[in-house]
This record gives structure tokens, C-alpha cells and sequence, in this order.
């Protein structure tokens, strides 16, 4: 299967390294979305004024769509940076307030 997806096995992707097969799992939608909410916690948590996350454009969206509430976020371009300012309330992981700048 050219897209590595192994046919039968839905969440499960195949690559070869050195001719071995290996086997990885793919997440699901949802799994995506619930690593990219942990992350939002460590942000939310973070005593840093400035955090950059660099990552791959498939949990930026998530991160985007999912805790960040930019439902009508756009797809990312290649190479593409996007800025937010994000406040919460307090101690808490609650989003005060999020405006993407740049």
C-alpha cells in the first residue's frame, strides 16, 4: 500500500528501516486531540512569557482547532508561522482569551 497503511488494520502503519518491518500505530482524530491538550496544560502551566512549538502541521491544527477554539482556522502552508497570544485565567488551564498576531 503506497500510503503505508496496512490494508485490514485500521490505526496501524508499516515502515521498513534497514529491510525490517516494523509496525507503528497511527493516531486516531481523537487521540491527536488529546496529546495536543496535554500540551495546551504544560503551556497554560508554563511560567514563560514566550513559548515557540515546533512540530508538524496535523497537531498544529488540532492544537488550533481543538484547545485553542480556532474552529475556522485555516490549513498550514509549508514552513508557514503562525503567532497567538493566549491568556488564562489564573492558576488554572482555563483560556481567558486567545488572538493570533502574526
Amino acid at each position: 500500500n503506497a500510503s503505508g497503511a496496512s490494508p485490514g488494520r485500521p490505526g496501524t502503519a508499516w515502515s521498513t528501516s534497514r529491510n525490517n518491518l516494523s509496525q507503528h500505530v497511527v493516531e486516531d482524530k481523537h487521540q491527536l486531540r488529546e496529546r495536543t491538550r496535554k500540551l495546551f496544560d504544560l503551556i497554560a502551566e508554563s511560567n514563560h512569557d514566550v513559548i515557540a512549538v515546533v512540530t508538524h502541521k496535523g497537531f498544529l491544527r488540532e492544537l488550533e482547532r481543538g484547545p485553542f477554539a480556532q474552529v475556522d482556522a485555516t490549513e498550514f502552508k509549508n514552513c508557514e508561522v503562525r503567532v497567538y497570544s493566549a491568556a488564562f485565567s489564573g492558576k488554572s488551564t482555563e483560556l481567558e482569551h486567545v488572538e493570533r498576531v502574526a
